[in-house]
Parts: structure tokens; sequence; C-alpha cells
């Protein structure tokens, strides 16, 4: 399970870098934030990416821990942006946010628990 949900994460954060990078311009029109966000984020994605796929081929708690802690940033700062500065962007770009939000903090939970169960094994 944690493999899987360490590959997952490391797909999804892929292809949203690349979408995010790829079409950087019309997305920033569409959300209604400066470009040079949307180009951000995605560049940073693409690094936290490889670390992930890295992670999901011999998963060692500590990265395991820091992966699911970037996520878990994600999330909450996510959170924060959507209910506290709703006027930050456009309205779909925050129900896109809130979906990406929702995936990331699905892997988040994947993760925790495939770690759970790998520890528990090791031990028992």
């Amino acid at each position: 399970m944690l493999t899987n949900a360490l590959r997952a994460n490391a797909i999804f954060s892929t292809a949203c870098g690349a979408t995010l990078i790829l079409t950087s311009s019309s997305l920033a029109n569409v959300f209604e934030v400066p470009q040079m966000v949307i180009l951000a984020v995605g560049s940073a994605l693409l690094p936290f990416a490889a670390v992930v796929w890295r992670g999901s081929t011999s998963p060692h708690p500590a990265l395991v821990r820091l992966i699911i802690s970037a996520d878990t940033v994600w999330v909450v700062s996510a959170i924060i942006l959507i209910v506290g500065f709703p006027q930050a962007m456009s309205t779909i770009g925050l129900w896109v946010l809130g979906f990406v939000t929702l995936v990331v903090a699905d892997l988040a939970i994947a993760q925790g628990v495939g770690l759970r169960r790998k520890l528990a094994d090791a031990g028992g």
C-alpha cells in the first residue's frame, strides 16, 4: 500500500507540475493569479515528485514522514487560502485548488496508513 500511495503521489505531482508549467499563461488568466505563481508552484512540484518517486523505490520511514508532512502543509495552506482569502483567485481557481487538495489529503492519509502497516509488519 505504501509504495502504491507514494507512486500515485509522484505521478499526480508530476502531472500537476507539468500542467501548471505548460499551461501557465492560460491558467493564470482562468485562476486570476499572476503567471509567476503558477510557474513557481509547477516548478516546485516536479522536484518534489522526483523525491517521492525515489522514496517509493525503497520507502524509508523518515522520508515518508517528510513527504506526509509536505502534503499536510499543502492541505493546511490551501484550506487557509480557500477559507481565509477567497478573493485571492477566481471561483474556478478555488474549486480546482479544493479538488487538488482533496487528492493530496487522500494521498497523505494513504501514505500514513501504509507507513503504519509497514512498521507494524516489521515489528511483528
